[in-house]
């Protein structure tokens, strides 16, 4: 009976971070921010036994989404490098300054 109390304690904590998580890879794919911080609930009782694969499939999902954020920040910040680099070396004796480049995140 106990185990059935934290089941029901745990399963709508379960199912905002699964909204939580897809509404973040949403945001990500359009190029929005994602959205606040989670803080867990107060008072909750041990991850029941029965619902320990739900909960490590949703951290392995966070875990390849902060892989792919990660791996996004560095493209960004090589790219960002090289733009920088680039404009440091330009030809010397130029009187007018660079155009601006922009450059796609997503590409």
């Amino acid at each position: 009976m106990h185990d059935d109390a934290a089941v029901a304690a745990w399963r709508p904590v379960l199912d905002d971070l699964t909204e939580r998580l897809m509404a973040t890879v949403e945001d990500v794919r359009a190029g929005r921010e994602p959205g606040d911080d989670w803080h867990p609930p107060a008072g909750l009782p041990p991850l029941p036994e029965r619902l320990r694969a739900e909960a490590e499939q949703l951290l392995d999902a966070q875990q390849e989404l902060t892989r792919h954020l990660a791996a996004l920040r560095d493209d960004a910040r090589s790219k960002l490098t090289t733009a920088r680099s680039a404009q440091r070396f330009a030809a010397p004796g130029r009187t007018k300054q660079a155009a601006a480049r922009y450059v796609d995140l997503d590409a």
